[in-house]
Order: C-alpha cells, then structure tokens, then sequence
C-alpha cells in the first residue's frame, strides 16, 4: 500500500514538538512492514533544496530524511520565514499548502492508497480529497479557525461548506466561522489519537475544546493509538552525546554507576552542586498546557528539600517567558538550581540520563514524549494522570503487579497533590533505594518503540483499505 503523509512538521528537519517526532518514527516503522510512504512538507526557509521536480505552477524539490521521502512543496509567500508557526496568517499559510499538495497528488493521477493527515494544518485535504483518508488529532485544542474568505482564497466555495454538518465551527456565538480541524473529523474516514486515553477524553467538552457535538457524532470512526520513540534516535546505549553509555540489559547496579556518572557531569555542566542529591528536571515547552503553575511550585517546593531543580524549555508567551526568568534570576545563585532557556538537544539528553526524576505535570496530554524517553533513560517520571500520561505511567504504590510500576503519579491539579507526591518520590529516594532501583528496572524494559503502534496503523490502513 502506498501511503501519503500531509503535515507541518518532519523530525528532525521541521520540528516544534511531537508531531514532527510521531510523523518520522510512524513513517519509518510503517515502510518497515512492507508500505510505500511519502511525506509532503512544506518549503521551510532553512531547508536545503535538493532534487527539483518539474510541477505546473508549483516548485516541487525531494529529498530522503531518516531513510523516508520526503516532498517539499514550495511556496514564499507562505513559508520562507524564520518560523514554522506563530504568524497571524497562520491559517491561510497551511490552506494553501494542503490545497497545492492535492493540485500536485492530483496531477500525478492520484497514484496512492491512502491520505494520512495531521492536525488542523492539512485537515481540509479530508474536505478535498474523494479517496481514503485519516485524521491524527495531536492536539485538539488548535483547531485553525478562519473566515468563509480563507476557503474562496484556495478555490473552495466556503458558504457551502458554512453548514453544521460540514466545516461550520461548533460555538454558537461564531456561526460564521469555519473550523479546519472539523472538516478532518467530518470527512476523513477515520480519526486517530496520540493516546487511548485521550480518545475517550476528546469526547467531554473540558477536553474537546467546543467541538464534542461533532467529535462524539463521529466517535464510530475514532481510535486511540498510543505514540511511540524512536528507538534508534533515543538510546542511552548509543546516544554518543552521554558521558557513560548504559542499557536495560545491564544490572541495575551498573546502570546507577553510569547514571552517577553522567549526573556528576551535567552538574558540573550547569553549575549544581557535585553533591548525591536528588536531581528533579523539566523539559518541554512551557506552556499552558504544560502545567506552568505547577513547575514553578516544584521548584520552590524542592528548594526548601536540599534537592536539584534543572530546567530545559521556554515560551512563545513574553509574559510567561518573564515570569520563568525573573524567577531564575532570583534563584541562579543558588547551587540547587539551573534554568535554560534555548532548546538544545544534547541538553536534554544529558538530563535524561543524569536526573533522577522528570516532572510532567500537565494540565492534558494528549500523548506525551518526554515521559517516554525518560523510561528508556532511567529517569523516574512524575507525572499528573491524564491522556497518554495515564497510559504509560504506573504509580510506585498503585495496587498493580510491581513490574508494572515505574513512576509517581498524581490526580487533581493543585499543589497540595504535587506536593504529595514530590515528597513520596524524596522519601523513597533516601529511605528506600530498592524501590527506586525497580522503578528504573521497569521503566527501561518496558518496550515504546513505535513497533507495537506501527502495526495497529498497519491494521487501521488495511482496514480503510478494504473497506467500500
């Protein structure tokens, strides 16, 4: 089967978060099991122009990233730019993109099985397209809102598509707008999660954004397929960015000397006191989603414990990126503290295999790809039980198999339950090393390479594939 991917992003040449990530490692295990796969992406200022294919009206170039090929579909007006998100035409930059990559696919007669969109940038193809198609939903709450006239501009006739049970957006008070990411859930003929978890959440109007009406009208055609890692891409047996390599198939106590190791280098790095304390860190975008409050309560929380605190992210929001600074400014000549500010791969590799524990706290998560990696790591994730967060984390004391557990985890959000379970993960750090010694051994052993995910998409496509 042949299979196009239409999206924004492309790890790791096009990439903001874990869309980018779940595109690669989904694209590269699903070629593994026998499917042609080729992946649309727009033009982005930065990337390297490669092959030029002759398109009428369309700059076409591609090229092989991460063993896939990729088609990058040029357009200046709309993408030669610094950035890949954050302008305020955000909308009809990605609508002109979904509209000339069907232009292309449809003068290339089609040739292809199935069109595999994601999120509400390339959902309109579903609108577009008169083939088979599916909608991964990363992230419902974006869902590319716009105006009749941003249809008219791509050739579409948008008061057509102004109709409830088409494109028109769920929310009473905006009757005439239209809702992108509702015409993937409308037409596409199936619609996929990032995680179980967040598949049954989508339905309730606090995770659904507005558009439960619609998501649980079509909630026949809905499935929930957990993400997975690249295994290949994070593997502290052969991450070469590591000071000490390790592996699940080492003994546990090998595997504490190499974490030791590398903490005392990352401590050295950032400037955190060489001493055995326990290191907590944080990685990820900080934003909203990401449980803003709560991580700056954990950094007080955890000054006042003689523990670590080491954060790696920052945020698109001036105020909120004021507020993390001020805080560090007040803080950074403490030798328990150490905050940065700029993404940095190697960075954040390090911290995997140095710090104890990894916070992820947040409000929702649709899947989550830091609490994975930490797993592979040997970091113990603590995470707030919500989307793909509930699917992968098992409480140190939850009533389950011990081999099951690998994690701390709480329920409500508000600091008195993070505090809770902060002072668990403290207590049993001190006063109960083999509790934490199987936690580490299972959350390495536990398999989240994007194997097991691959073949439940390989079932779905046959199944589309079949189907009438």
């Amino acid at each position: 089967m042949k299979i196009i991917h239409v999206a924004a992003e492309f790890a790791p040449i096009a990439t903001v978060g874990g869309l980018g990530q779940v595109v690669t490692g989904l694209s590269r295990e699903v070629q593994k099991k026998g499917h042609e796969v080729e992946i649309f992406l727009p033009f982005y200022r930065w990337l390297e122009k490669r092959t030029e294919i002759k398109e009428e009206g369309t700059n076409l170039f591609s090229t092989v990233v991460e063993g896939c090929k990729i088609y990058l579909v040029d357009s200046p007006r709309h993408f030669d730019r610094e950035h890949i998100y954050g302008y305020k035409d955000d909308v009809p930059r990605f609508l002109a993109f979904s509209r000339k990559t069907l232009d292309i696919l449809h003068r290339q007669n089609n040739s292809f099985d199935l069109l595999h969109l994601h999120d509400w940038h390339t959902s309109i193809c579903a609108a577009l397209y008169r083939g088979k198609s599916l909608l991964t939903i990363h992230n419902m709450q974006y869902q590319g809102k716009c105006a009749i006239k941003d249809l008219d501009a791509i050739g579409m006739d948008g008061k057509a598509f102004l109709a409830s049970d088409k494109m028109q957006d769920d929310n009473p008070f905006f009757k005439k707008s239209i809702n992108l990411l509702k015409a993937g859930i409308t037409f596409a003929n199936a619609i996929t999660t990032v995680s179980p978890t967040y598949a049954h959440e989508i339905l309730t109007p606090k995770e659904a954004y507005g558009l439960q009406k619609t998501i649980n009208r079509y909630k026949k055609k809905l499935y929930g397929i957990l993400n997975g890692i690249d295994a290949d891409l994070w593997n502290p047996k052969t991450d070469r960015t590591l000071v000490r390599n390790f592996s699940h198939e080492e003994k546990i106590e090998d595997v504490h000397i190499a974490r030791k190791e590398n903490k005392r280098s990352l401590q050295k790095e950032t400037g955190l006191s060489e001493k055995d304390l326990p290191l907590f860190a944080f990685i990820g975008r900080l934003v909203p989603q990401k449980g803003l409050e709560l991580i700056l309560n954990a950094a007080h929380f955890l000054l006042k414990e003689k523990a670590q605190f080491l954060l790696l992210g920052s945020s698109p929001d001036k105020k909120t990126q004021t507020q993390f600074e001020k805080f560090y400014d007040k803080h950074k000549e403490s030798s328990q503290i150490y905050f940065h500010f700029e993404y940095d791969d190697s960075l954040s590799r390090k911290i995997y295999s140095a710090t104890d524990f990894l916070l992820v706290p947040s409000r929702f998560e649709p899947c989550g790809l830091t609490q994975l990696i930490a797993l592979k790591y040997g970091a113990i994730p603590i995470v707030r039980k919500t989307g793909g967060l509930a699917d992968t984390v098992f409480d140190a004391d939850d009533p389950i198999p011990e081999d099951r557990r690998n994690g701390y985890v709480f329920g409500p959000y508000k600091r008195k339950a993070m505090d809770e379970v902060l002072g668990r993960a403290l207590d049993n750090y001190h006063n109960d090393p083999d509790k934490i010694s199987n936690l580490i051994e299972n959350g390495m052993k536990k398999d989240f390479s994007w194997e097991a995910s691959a073949e439940q998409y390989h079932k779905l496509y046959e199944r589309l594939y079949r189907s009438p």
